[in-house]
């Protein structure tokens, strides 16, 4: 084994660029408030409108016409999901 004095250059480049991007990156707290910050936006203005929409259009879909619960089905599992987005991630060890 050489000593690092004597290493490759190119290693010694990318052990450097290694230590400046660990220095670099922001902490991992607040990556994690970020990405709950971005998901609960996502969740509450665009999933559950679109929730809603769904479920106004299934309503009148049955209503006016034979519908199958094979399209109501995946629909309302999805909803449930999103709409319960933290307690699904929470039985993963998230959030």
């Amino acid at each position: 084994m050489k000593p690092i004095l004597n290493a490759d250059p190119r290693l010694l480049a990318a052990l450097a660029l290694a230590l400046v991007l660990a220095l670099a990156l922001p902490d991992a707290a607040w990556a994690q408030g970020q990405i709950q910050t971005a998901t609960t936006w996502t969740v509450t203005n665009i999933a559950r409108p679109l929730i809603s929409v769904g479920v106004v259009a299934i309503g009148a879909l049955a209503l006016l016409f034979r519908i199958s619960w094979g399209f109501v089905i995946p629909f309302v599992i999805g909803g449930l999901l999103i709409a319960n987005y933290q307690a699904v991630a929470g039985l993963f060890g998230g959030v």
